[in-house]
């Protein structure tokens, strides 16, 4: 990702170190939030930095999530199945009443699962 102004351009990583680049194949988490699944925009000092989330460190590979986790927070499933069954990433504000400041394009984002569960 390359900052311009008010607006976030999509780069496909090059190397290991970029910030969006798969380095696991497998990720897992007992428990998330929706930060730490899908990542956040922050602004500071008139500064924008996307943070990616473990569906970005998974990309291409296998996330685990507990089950827990999902039936407790039934918002954080129906984002994570429409990006799994569309195998692309939209950025979106967790706060609607707070739209992200900067427009950031969609991503592509493969994860690997049960096949039986995308429908």
């Amino acid at each position: 990702m390359t900052f311009s102004g008010h607006t976030v351009h999509y780069r496909a990583a090059q190397n290991a170190q970029d910030n969006f680049a798969t380095v696991t194949q497998v990720v897992s988490a007992d428990w998330v939030e929706a930060e730490q699944l899908f990542g956040c925009l922050r602004q500071y000092n008139g500064d924008i930095t996307l943070q990616p989330g473990l569906v970005h460190q998974a990309n291409g590979g296998v996330l685990i999530i507990s089950l827990r986790t999902l039936l407790a927070q039934p918002l954080l499933w129906m984002r994570l199945k429409a990006i799994v069954s569309r195998e692309r990433f939209d950025w979106v504000a967790f706060d609607e009443s707070r739209p992200l400041p900067v427009s950031v394009p969609s991503m592509p984002l493969k994860l690997e699962g049960d096949s039986g569960w995308r429908t």
